[in-house]
C-alpha cells in the first residue's frame, strides 16, 4: 500500500492525479514534442530546396513520391524501436557487448531496408 502511494501517479483517496505527475509528463513530453516540430520545419526548409533539383523539374511526377517515401521512413523506424524495446525487455541489452551487438545489426538491417526500397 505504501509503495503504491509512492510510484502511483493517483491519490489513493480520491482518485484524482497528483500534481507532480502531470509536471513530470510535461517535462518528459514537452522536449520531444519541441524536437519533432523542429524536425518537420527543417524538413520543409529541405524539401523547399529540393523541389528546385533538375530531377524534380523535368519529372513532376516524382515530387508524388516524398509522403510515401517518408511515410516508409516513419515504419522502418517503428520497426527498428520495436526491435530494440522487445530485446531491452527480454533481457538481450543487459550486457553492453551484446547491446552494442544488437543496436549495430538492427541499424544495419534497417539501412539495407532503406536502400533496397531507394532502387525501386
Amino acid at each position: 500500500e505504501d509503495s503504491a502511494k509512492m510510484t502511483g501517479t493517483v491519490s489513493q483517496e480520491k482518485g484524482v492525479p497528483r500534481r507532480g505527475a502531470f509536471w513530470s509528463i510535461v517535462l518528459q513530453v514537452f522536449p520531444t514534442f519541441i524536437l519533432a516540430g523542429m524536425g518537420m520545419v527543417a524538413a520543409g526548409i529541405v524539401l523547399h530546396k529540393v523541389q528546385e533539383w533538375t530531377v524534380f523539374k523535368e519529372v513532376n511526377e516524382i515530387i508524388i513520391m516524398v509522403p510515401a517515401l517518408l511515410g516508409l521512413k516513419g515504419n522502418l523506424e517503428m520497426t527498428l524501436a520495436a526491435r530494440l524495446s522487445t530485446a531491452a525487455n527480454i533481457g538481450h541489452m543487459d550486457r553492453t557487448k551484446e547491446a552494442v551487438s544488437l543496436i549495430l545489426g538492427n541499424l544495419v538491417l534497417v539501412q539495407c531496408q532503406g536502400i533496397v526500397v531507394g532502387f525501386l
